[in-house]
């Protein structure tokens, strides 16, 4: 039979999951997207001394709203129809101070221009926080919610793709818990076991490390481990993600031609997300929304969608999210879909997993 259902997974799905994130010893609940910045977890390490540049750009409480500034502000600068220099003068103590205490902030700043040298360094700051921020990922003591759904989907109906937009790591540890074979298309060079199942994360993942100085600049670190954040002269080496931003020069021609090692990569896997789609008549998300910053990931589905067999059935997976479904709707709007929602949460749905798999017709 036709493997037609894919699952598309956002923060909530690891929220829901019943993950933790570990900082400084204590456990907090993973935080969303959409009000990163007044979450706990966030806000226990979050402060203007360790995240100078950051802080002066950050006035929204989301993560997509203030990495999309500071791109913008970043592509401004690079492209000179603006300058932050003065903004450098303004913030020049703080980010000296933090630069006498971080070797690789030190050499950053060293090799950066002075006009855009601040959205330069809160993009390395914010990278830096959602670093710190998920490295010590742990699941939850008794079985995820998130597990339970995936062993259903995959027993008992075609799943076809597991597409993240998460960098954490929970879909693998759990993948890896339950003794589902799995893979990153066009990371893996080894031979897969039959039925392994493709992750596409198309924002990057944490235990993807970027090395310049490496060959292939990117490789995999296992799930357990969070790649590393490095700065040399001349080279550098981090965690191989990128932003909800309005403008992902990652996936663009342009780019390409600028000899971006990164978005050869990038635009394969986009391209691999887009077939995968459009072969889906099911999908289950949960926990995403597309956010108004990332006008990429609607214009893949919706694109998608409308030229592939279409969904007839989506699936919204939430919690309390209420104009989430009339966003669905315009995304996939122009072919017959029908919309489901399951509005209490991850641990709502997996008592409902009948109904669920009654839904995408593969009740067993």
């Amino acid at each position: 039979m036709t493997r037609d259902t894919i699952l598309v997974l956002g923060a909530g799905a690891t929220v829901g999951g019943g993950f933790r994130v570990r900082i400084n010893n204590t456990d907090f609940e993973p935080p969303l997207d959409r009000n990163l910045f007044e979450t706990p977890a966030v806000e226990s390490i979050f402060n203007p001394d360790d995240y100078p540049a950051l802080s002066y750009y950050q006035q929204d409480p989301s993560l997509e709203a203030t990495w999309a500034k500071i791109d913008l502000y970043h592509k401004l600068c690079v492209s000179k129809v603006i300058s932050e220099e003065q903004t450098y003068d303004k913030l020049i103590q703080e980010m000296d101070k933090k630069a006498r205490g971080d070797r690789a902030y030190r050499i950053k700043m060293e090799q950066e221009k002075r006009y855009w040298m601040v959205p330069s360094m809160a993009g390395w700051e914010i990278l830096h926080l959602i670093r710190e921020v998920y490295k010590n990922l742990t699941p939850p003591g008794d079985v995820s919610p998130l597990q339970t759904l995936i062993d259903a989907l995959r027993e008992k109906s075609n799943l076809r793709a597991i597409i993240s937009f998460n960098y954490d790591t929970s879909v693998e540890k759990i993948l890896k818990e339950v003794g589902i074979p799995f893979y990153y298309p066009l990371l893996c060079d080894e031979p897969l076991p039959d039925g392994a199942l493709p992750v596409i994360k198309l924002h990057g993942s944490l235990n993807w490390q970027t090395d310049i100085r490496a060959n292939p600049p990117i490789s995999v670190v296992p799930a357990s481990q969070t790649a590393e954040m490095d700065h040399g002269v001349g080279w550098y080496k981090q965690p191989e993600v990128i932003g909800p931003t309005f403008f992902k020069q990652e996936i663009t021609l342009d780019f390409e031609i600028k000899g971006d090692s990164r978005a050869p990569y990038y635009k394969r896997l986009w391209g691999l997300a887009w077939d995968s789609i459009k072969a889906a008549r099911y999908g289950v998300f949960v926990g995403f929304s597309f956010p108004q910053t990332d006008f990429h990931a609607a214009a893949l589905f919706r694109a998608a969608h409308l030229n592939g067999v279409g969904f007839h059935r989506v699936i919204l997976c939430h919690k309390g999210s209420i104009n989430l479904l009339n966003a669905m709707r315009k995304v996939f709007e122009g072919r017959p879909t029908q919309f489901t929602e399951f509005n209490n949460g991850l641990e709502s749905l997996v008592y409902r997993l009948d109904e669920l798999l009654a839904l995408l017709n593969r009740l067993a």
